[in-house]
């Protein structure tokens, strides 16, 4: 299992290693990963005591564990050629308005953007387990994206992991109107990628194994995206 030292040294050394904007590559569209909410600045989480849970043995910090996920994804984008944009590459918890901000100047760009809000899950009681994807409510350019985001990570995470769609529309993503899917015109997807309050789920994202699954699954969702050229 990864201590917060050992994602800390993720973060490190990919955002040393890795650009954090590549336009390099074969993809017509680019991925804008998003990692959800702060990271530590100075040895202090910046979002505490919210998105952070303690377990008898570890705490598990959400901005931090994001922050390594979304790295992750960026180093198997830029291995298979995929563009991407780092949407907050420093650990300040960067306000949802000046995300969205940013997002709107891509969308007057004229390239074909779609965004990645990349999150871990907490709930009230701790058997909450499972992997979400979310997108706005209704039928647009997003929802084809979710559904192949859910479908991959069903795909490389397999049967030990539960899945939690929502097929009240005939496609399982959920919905709602979360400001970094409905703040900006760039299609969205935002993922839910375990709940870590969860002692045992919390524990299993904390593998190394299992994160870098994750990060194939965006990619494979990348490739798939390009392959039935969604953004044309």
């Amino acid at each position: 299992m990864l201590s917060t030292d050992d994602l800390l040294m993720i973060i490190s050394n990919l955002r040393s290693n890795l650009p954090s904007v590549y336009r390099g590559g074969k993809s017509t569209t680019t991925q804008v990963l998003d990692p959800g909410h702060g990271g530590i600045v100075d040895g202090h989480y910046t979002t505490a005591p919210s998105k952070m849970f303690a377990h008898p043995t570890f705490t598990f910090y959400e901005g931090v564990w994001n922050r390594a996920l979304m790295y992750l994804t960026a180093l198997e984008l830029y291995n298979s050629r995929l563009n991407y944009v780092i949407l907050v590459e420093h650990d300040f918890d960067e306000s949802l308005s000046n995300r969205c901000d940013m997002l709107r100047d891509m969308a007057t760009s004229g390239n074909k953007y779609w965004l990645h809000s990349i999150h871990g899950n907490a709930a009230g009681v701790e058997q909450a387990s499972g992997i979400e994807v979310w997108t706005s409510p209704g039928q647009t350019k997003s929802d084809p994206i979710a559904t192949i985001a859910y479908m991959k990570l069903k795909e490389r995470l397999g049967s030990g992991w539960k899945m939690r769609p929502d097929f009240g529309d005939g496609d399982p993503d959920k919905e709602e109107r979360f400001k970094m899917l409905v703040g900006h015109p760039l299609p969205a997807i935002l993922t839910e990628n375990g709940f870590y309050t969860n002692e045992e789920q919390a524990k299993r994202m904390l593998k190394f194994a299992v994160m870098a699954m994750m990060a194939q699954a965006f990619r494979d969702t990348h490739l798939e995206v390009e392959h039935l050229n969604l953004l044309r």
